[in-house]
This record gives C-alpha cells, sequence and structure tokens, in this order.
C-alpha cells in the first residue's frame, strides 16, 4: 500500500535509528514535499528519535513546499486534475501499460521528445516502472494539498540549522505566503553564513535564500548543479562546526 506522509516520517525516522549511531552527523535533505517531511522530522525528533536527537545537526530544503501547496499556481492545476472524475485511475493505467515498454525505448523517448539528460531520463524511466511509483506520487498529491497550509513549527524547530533555497517564481510556492514567511522566521544577514550557536542544541538561525533567476521547481532535471553546488556549501557550513564541537 502507498505510505501517506506520517508514513513516511515513520520510515525515515526508522531508517535512522537502524543506520545513525552517536557519532553519526545527520543532515536532512528534502526537494518540494520532501522539505516538509525534514521540517515534521525536526519536529518529532526530541519525542521519536531518543539520544539519536543530537545527531541531526541541519535540513536543507529545496524549492521547499512548506506553506499553503493548494494556493499555489501548480497546486491549484493538481487539484482540479484530481477533481476529475477517474482521471487518476486512468492515467494509473496509462502509465502501467507505458512502464512495460523496454527500457532503451523509454529512455530514448524521453531524451528525444522531452530533451532530458541521461540521468533525468534514467530515474524517470524507474519511476515509470516501478508498481508502486505513480500510485505512490497520487496518493502522496492528495494529502500534502489539503495538509500544507500555514507554517506550524516552533521557534525550537526554526533554529535547528533550516537552510531553505526558494525559487523566485516557483509554481508550488504561493509569492505571498512565500515572502511572508521569509519576513517572519529569516533572520540570515545577506551575504554571512549563519553560526549563531547557543549551548548543546546547536540552535542556528534559518537561513533562506533564492536560487538563481530561472531555475524551476524541477531543477533535478536540467538545473541539478547550481543548486547541488549551493547546497554542498551549506553541508559544509553545517559539518564543520559539528566536527569541531
Amino acid at each position: 500500500m502507498p505510505l501517506d506522509i506520517d508514513g513516511q516520517l515513520d520510515f525515515v525516522e526508522s531508517f535512522l535509528k537502524d543506520h545513525a549511531g552517536p557519532d553519526t552527523r545527520v543532515i536532512l535533505m528534502g526537494h518540494s514535499l520532501g522539505a516538509y517531511l525534514i521540517m515534521e522530522m525536526l519536529r518529532r525528533r526530541r519525542t521519536h528519535l531518543g539520544p539519536l536527537a543530537s545527531s541531526v545537526v541541519g535540513a536543507i530544503g529545496l524549492f521547499p513546499a512548506v506553506v499553503h501547496l493548494a494556493q499555489s499556481a501548480g497546486g491549484r492545476r493538481i487539484q482540479r486534475l484530481l477533481d476529475v472524475p477517474c482521471l487518476a485511475l486512468f492515467v494509473m493505467l496509462v502509465v502501467r501499460i507505458v512502464g512495460l515498454l523496454p527500457t532503451r525505448i523509454l529512455q530514448h523517448a524521453l531524451k528525444t521528445l522531452l530533451g532530458y539528460p541521461e540521468h533525468s531520463a534514467t530515474t524517470t524511466v524507474h519511476w515509470l516502472q516501478s508498481p508502486w511509483g505513480f500510485p505512490e506520487s497520487i496518493h502522496l498529491l492528495r494529502e500534502e494539498l489539503s495538509r500544507i497550509t500555514a507554517d506550524a513549527w516552533d521557534d525550537q524547530v526554526w533554529e535547528s540549522r533550516v537552510h531553505l533555497l526558494f525559487g523566485e517564481r516557483d509554481e508550488y510556492v504561493p509569492n505571498f505566503h512565500r515572502d511572508a514567511l521569509i519576513s517572519a522566521r529569516n533572520h540570515q544577514v545577506a551575504g554571512q553564513v549563519s553560526d549563531l550557536t547557543h549551548g548543546s542544541d546547536w540552535a542556528v538561525a534559518p537561513c533562506m535564500e533564492f536560487a538563481a533567476t530561472g531555475i524551476p521547481h524541477d531543477f533535478s532535471i536540467r538545473h541539478s548543479g547550481p543548486v547541488a553546488e549551493r547546497a554542498a556549501d551549506w553541508v559544509i557550513g553545517m559539518i564543520g562546526p559539528a566536527r569541531t564541537r
């Protein structure tokens, strides 16, 4: 069965308990809905992770869909499609049939018709051929449209080395609510690396930035390079101080 958002969080929690130890440094990272998941993981870490809570040294959200998804242009468009009777079931059947085609044919079609680079085509084909790829996506879409609303996290969550990279024109993040969130929560001084530690909890003011103009929400298809470079800078900034503690 597809996992809902809480099921996804339970999976991450179980993974951390199985693989992280007292000397492990964990940085949570997510794109779009994944950014919402990492914020929820920061919220539940003290009550669910026990001693491993201190292993989580930061979180990075890339083009984060963390506020009022249903009010975004993309969210409204998806909701209209989901409201069409039997459309999701029909598309699911089409995806299942398309997924039966040979991998090489699917990869060639994506590269030729949509201009996907090799790595993007390969990942998309794996999703198309996965028995739960599309059903899981639809299941999560329905839930996230209703669940992702106002900022529901307290200062303790936000002061956990949270770094968010927004797109200037992200169709899945309403500009008004994004700007309101940045105004309320972003204490980063422009051009400086945030490093306001407070005691053993490594409380650090959140940092929110905009990606270069023209990078879309689905940056991983053709624009992964510059986004990865910025994320890498943040990772180095988080791991460095933790290792010298």
